[in-house]
């Protein structure tokens, strides 16, 4: 075969596992019994929708007490204030001294404190009853309950109740090791390949049973340091999930173009030799000669080696029993003809 220059894509096939994009734990956070479960498990849920019911009672007592506790301060309050207003006439005209007419302000100032406080307390006791309804902080799909009807839940230790997660778009997190991509960056510096903008890059998925995803998705994310665990780099791909089938935690393969090989040829693999010395290839010289011509490839393409150096366009080269030739043999070259039946 007489052999061209071609560009050829750098292909990256590497393991992945899917992640929800967005992904909110459900925790109670008050303490209770869990009174009803207000979802069925694997549904779409909208942002504020109720999903589970903790007893009100208690708090509900709790909000009636502090609002009497804010009734009373409120009357102590204004019953100083009128004190403390009646004191600082008196204090002008002589009536009262003004060591009483201060005593009668700070008594004021810490009767409207208590006022303030007893309506905090309110206001706390309102949102600890608002906690009783626990509802989506998220658009998404439920997972299952981590705890039944009757169960008894433990504010201060926010119990979880379930997850909530946003599965479209589903991310892919995947890595790619330091040395690969040391290489990758040789290769793009040297000019040998030429590099793809990561916002370019569109990606593909294998699924576990080896069937194609059908929808492409982009890289988005490609971490600026290796983790020293690993030795490797982490990256992240979103892919449209529109039927639900990239489940979080499941795991697969993605697959993409990281760069483009510019100007190499594609020999047959059966056309190369290796020895001790490197590779080689039988090339066809002048006068049919053959010329036994040491070459640089490294990688495979499908059925076909990926030869970047020592071949020039337009040579021929033997692609079939190359050892069985030797150099110097002088050959004769005919056509190939299909069998006709």
């Amino acid at each position: 075969m007489a052999v061209t220059p071609e560009d050829l894509p750098v292909i990256v096939n590497l393991p992945g596992r899917v992640e929800a994009n967005l992904q909110a734990e459900v925790r109670a956070r008050v303490t209770g019994i869990i009174l009803q479960r207000c979802y069925r498990e694997g549904q779409m849920v909208k942002e504020g929708e109720l999903l589970f019911l903790i007893d009100p009672a208690p708090y509900e007592v709790a909000v009636k007490l502090s609002e009497a506790r804010v009734r009373e301060a409120e009357v102590t309050w204004k019953d100083a204030l009128d004190k403390s207003e009646r004191y600082g006439v008196l204090a002008q005209s002589g009536s009262v001294s003004v060591r009483e007419h201060k005593l009668a302000k700070a008594e004021e100032q810490r009767a409207h404190a208590a006022y303030e406080a007893a309506l905090a307390e309110l206001e706390q006791a309102r949102i600890n009853l608002g906690y009783t309804r626990v509802t989506s902080p998220i658009t998404g799909r439920v997972r299952r309950a981590m705890l039944t009807q009757g169960a008894y839940v433990n504010g201060e230790q926010a119990t979880q109740l379930t997850t909530v997660e946003q599965i479209d778009p589903a991310y892919v997190r995947f890595s790619q090791t330091a040395a690969q991509h040391n290489s990758f960056q040789n290769s793009i510096t040297s000019g040998a390949w030429l590099d793809k903008p990561l916002e370019s890059i569109r990606a593909r998925l294998v699924l576990s049973d080896g069937s194609e995803y059908p929808h492409e998705g982009t890289i988005f994310f490609a971490d600026a340091a290796v983790d020293p665990e690993t030795d490797a780099i982490e990256m992240r791909a979103e892919f449209p999930n529109p039927e639900g089938r990239l489940l979080p935690g499941s795991f697969l393969r993605i697959s993409y173009e990281r760069a483009i090989r510019k100007q190499i040829y594609l020999v047959p693999r059966d056309a190369l030799l290796r020895t001790t010395e490197g590779a080689f290839l039988y090339v066809i010289g002048e006068d049919n000669v053959l010329e036994r011509r040491k070459v640089e490839a490294e990688a495979l393409h499908e059925q076909n080696w990926i030869v970047t150096s020592g071949l020039q366009s337009g040579e021929r080269v033997v692609t079939s029993r190359p050892d069985a030739l030797f150099e110097g043999q002088r050959v004769e070259i005919k056509e190939k003809i299909a069998n006709v039946q």
